[in-house]
């Protein structure tokens, strides 16, 4: 469950076998990593042990305007955590462009939707 408000966060849940009930296993953020992110949670897609998470309004020091990034967690099979793994952002100008030079939210924006499949 994404919670998608100013520095965002991610909730973890998992439905325990014996009681047949949800747990709460972690809670994703950026704050581990030392900054904060606008949107972060806007998108997530899980696959097994691994958690995308889209962060359609994240800023990069190397454009003034909302770029946006996805975030790749994957689960620790023996500690069972889930640990940081690569940020991804957009390579060269991306459709939306002048939409997010405006202040509106783009629907082309990175981050803004997300999939992950598979152990490749």
């Amino acid at each position: 469950m994404g919670r998608e408000e100013l520095g965002g966060s991610v909730d973890v849940f998992v439905r325990s076998a014996q009681t047949n009930t949800w747990q709460h296993q972690a809670l994703l953020s950026t704050q581990e990593l030392g900054y904060e992110t606008e949107g972060f949670g806007h998108a997530v897609a899980i696959d097994g042990g691994r958690i995308l998470v889209g962060a359609s309004s994240e800023r990069s020091i190397l454009a003034p305007y909302p770029v946006g990034a996805a975030h790749l967690y994957e689960q620790d099979v023996k500690t069972r955590r889930w640990m940081h793994q690569a940020k991804l952002l957009p390579q060269g100008m991306k459709r939306g462009f002048f939409v997010y030079g405006f202040g509106f939210p783009s629907p082309y924006g990175f981050g803004s939707s997300v999939a992950v499949r598979g152990e490749g």
